[in-house]
């Protein structure tokens, strides 16, 4: 199974919900992610960006390395990754 960030920022629930039933673990709770994300000491987990903290994954980091990397390293990036990125 593989997905994209853009798809777990857009839906997360739904795309974890899918990862749970294909690993055939148990579902997750509609209301699991209202309080934020709790870390393994049960500590409120805040995304680790450089520019701004959102305490879960959202659609506002979507594309943001555009404002922040230079068009060569984006290059760079993009061809050797290219594989992992198709």
């Amino acid at each position: 199974m593989s997905f994209k960030y853009e798809d777990l920022a857009s839906s997360p629930f739904e795309l974890l919900d899918s990862i749970v039933r294909f690993l055939g673990v148990s579902n997750l709770s509609e209301d699991l992610f209202n309080k934020g994300i709790f870390d393994h000491s049960g500590n409120l987990w805040i995304g680790n960006f450089s520019h701004h903290s959102n305490p879960f994954v959202s659609n506002d980091s979507v594309g943001v390395f555009r404002k922040y990397l230079p068009e060569e390293t984006m290059k760079y990036i993009e061809s050797t990754c290219y594989p992992e990125m198709i």
